[in-house]
């Protein structure tokens, strides 16, 4: 038996001594005695170009880059969208008021990829003013596959409807001189349920100045009534007065 209790405690040390040489103690390095000062890094002004860039970079090239072969152009979505439109199917599903949204490549089929002489297919995404629904267009080639009204769906705002929404805030006899030279963008926005706005295609405009761009004043516009509902200067506490 103690012969047994020797054997058993010379194994242990052996497991001892095999874990210590096998996992040496990490080395520590002493921590600074001054917390290191993090660099103060500007960037460049809006009107310098978009997006901005650090200040004082160095050593900048361009990357060079070649189109996809196959890729959707922009001649393309063009071409594309004279052809929906005079498509009748289409113009019926916009009535006389709309807007073009974006063009978009449809995802193919995983198990049937297209071949290279297929032609893209596309989805052309309109906004019907006429009768406030979002209208897609699927195209194959020049040919018009399917027309889809998407009820209270709100895409994304399209460049047409930022140029119209800002040109109806500006003539609106609310919109003082001084933001005709201020910088105009805008973005889709939602009107509350109980307002008779409430389903409306409605962009927020914010006019702002250089150099940190912040909004003064803001306009809300509804396109598909073709009005603007608030022209309002935005207060230093971000209300509006």
């Amino acid at each position: 038996m103690e012969q047994t209790s020797r054997y058993l405690l010379f194994l242990s040390r052996v497991a001892v001594w095999c874990f210590v040489g096998c996992h040496p103690r990490t080395k520590t390095s002493p921590l600074p005695g001054k917390i290191p000062t993090v660099p103060a890094i500007e960037f460049t002004k809006v009107e310098e170009g978009w997006p901005p860039r650090p200040q004082g970079r160095t050593n900048e090239s361009d990357v060079p880059w070649t189109q996809r072969p196959g890729a959707f152009t922009a001649s393309q979505e063009a071409g594309l969208r004279q052809s929906a439109l005079q498509d009748t199917q289409v113009r019926a599903a916009l009535g006389e008021r709309f807007a073009y949204i974006t063009a978009s490549e449809v995802e193919p089929d995983k198990a049937r990829p297209r071949s290279a002489g297929e032609p893209i297919p596309v989805m052309l995404t309109f906004y019907s003013y006429s009768n406030n629904v979002a209208v897609e267009v699927h195209m194959s080639g020049q040919k018009v596959e399917k027309v889809n009204r998407r009820e209270a769906y709100q895409p994304p705002e399209g460049a047409e409807e930022i140029k119209a929404a800002i040109a109806l805030a500006l003539q609106d006899p609310r919109a003082v001189e001084s933001v005709r030279n201020m910088r105009a963008t805008a973005i889709v926005t939602y009107r509350e349920a109980a307002t008779s706005e409430a389903g409306h295609r409605v962009l927020h405009v914010s006019f702002s100045t250089p150099p940190d761009y912040v909004p003064q004043y803001y306009a809300l516009v509804d396109l598909t009534a073709n009005k603007v509902l608030i022209f309002s200067k935005i207060a230093e506490n971000g209300g509006v007065r």
